[in-house]
């Protein structure tokens, strides 16, 4: 989930590294512990991982925020059309704002 949201550009915190005085280290993202290994370099792959699939559906990503972006303007148009056949079904006489009726 953490690589999406850095793909669709969410807010998302960062992944930290950290040893609480035990044997084990921990992966966290704010206060969610994603990971826990024995060793920082297992934490390290984990990162790598985390970053390979990043680099690796980064271009799905920006496809789709585009496609977002122009569905979204879309929306825009669609929603003054309504509004419009809504507006020329409730006037029963002509009006100067709508040149059709």
């Amino acid at each position: 989930m953490f690589a999406y949201m850095r793909i669709y550009h969410l807010p998302v915190g960062v992944l930290r590294k950290s040893s609480a005085g035990s044997p084990l280290w921990s992966l966290t993202s704010g206060p969610i512990t994603v990971a826990m290994a024995s060793s920082p370099q297992q934490l390290d792959a984990v990162i790598q991982a985390v970053d390979d699939v990043i680099a690796e559906q980064q271009t799905k990503g920006e496809f789709f925020m585009k496609q977002a972006r122009e569905l979204n303007a879309k929306l825009g148009f669609l929603t003054g059309d309504v509004r419009l056949a809504i507006a020329s079904k409730k006037l029963r006489k002509s009006c100067d704002l709508v040149s059709f009726i």
